[in-house]
């Protein structure tokens, strides 16, 4: 399988409970059959603060986001560290971490904070390619 960073780097700070969505973006590649995020949180603070980050396919003919069939969403991120998720075709299926469908054409990148946050965190995504 090669692997094809893909120029998706976003780095911010989320200071109010929010829904930010981040795309969408269309795979440059037909052999594009994963993806992998890395989602570095520096900054966890507030009251009760929790963020989660999903990956949702986006109709190409209407432009609305949904989430894909198994929701490839993070557990409740609430503490700073580095989290992976990861999508694709032939992916062992793993909780709030990995999941196997298949990418869509057109995707986005999808926060959710929660409580009385204040995130820091940056978002790599990695393209996996056949």
């Amino acid at each position: 399988m090669a692997t094809t960073t893909f120029l998706v780097t976003r780095s911010t700070t989320i200071s109010t409970a929010t829904t930010t969505n981040l795309g969408p973006w269309a795979l440059e590649s037909i052999n594009v059959t994963g993806i992998t995020l890395f989602i570095n949180v520096t900054t966890a603070s507030g009251t009760t603060p929790t963020m989660t980050v999903e990956i949702q396919g986006v109709d190409p003919f209407s432009g609305n986001a949904v989430s894909l069939p198994a929701q490839v969403i993070t557990a409740s991120i609430t503490t700073t560290g580095t989290y992976i998720l990861q999508n694709g075709a032939g992916v062992t299926g793993v909780a709030n971490k990995a999941f196997g469908n298949l990418m869509p054409t057109q995707w986005r990148i999808s926060i959710v904070t929660g409580g009385t946050p204040t995130f820091t965190f940056s978002i790599q995504a990695v393209l996996h390619e056949t």
